[in-house]
């Protein structure tokens, strides 16, 4: 398995691409080092003495990140962007879902009848205890106009029509 350890993501300096660095590290050694300075250039990979071996590893291993068994730099600047992108959006996904728990432990979410998709309306409710939030999003679940409440709602479910994760 090829992993990142020791990422440096640089948002203020990410302008086209992602500026970062990382080790790289495969079957738990360190190969080498990748970086990109976000400005739009490829991801560059520097392989050091052990990850000059990384063919033969690949072929003596069923390494997932290359099942077909074939191996070049290309394939691994590929690997490691793919890596990096998924570190951010993972990153990014937890910071959304802190920021929905928060929203929903302070304001009633909810849609009323004829509402366009993604538009919500609110209660704030800050102060209020969680038992007193989900009484009164009971409350306005029980109003004719209102289509749905996010509070009462699985997490996930809420989650899903809160935030759009790519």
């Amino acid at each position: 398995m090829i992993t990142l350890k020791r990422f440096q993501h640089y948002s203020r300096m990410s302008q086209e691409t992602t500026a970062f660095n990382a080790d790289i590290v495969c079957q738990g050694v360190t190969v080498g080092t990748a970086e990109n300075d976000g400005h739009g250039g490829c991801t560059f990979v520097h392989l050091n003495d052990k990850g000059r071996a990384i063919p033969e590893i690949v072929q003596a291993n069923s390494i997932p990140e290359f099942s077909d068994g074939v191996f070049n730099e290309d394939s691994l600047v590929n690997l490691v962007d793919n890596l990096v992108d998924k570190w951010i959006n993972d990153k990014w996904v937890a910071t959304q879902r802190k920021r929905v728990e928060k929203q929903l432990a302070t304001t009633v979410l909810f849609n009323q009848k004829g509402d366009k998709d993604g538009s919500f309306r609110t209660y704030k409710l800050a102060g209020k205890s969680p038992e007193e939030i989900v009484a009164f999003a009971k409350q306005v679940a029980g109003k004719p106009n209102v289509s749905r409440v996010l509070n009462l709602m699985s997490f996930e479910d809420a989650f899903g029509l809160l935030v759009k994760v790519h």
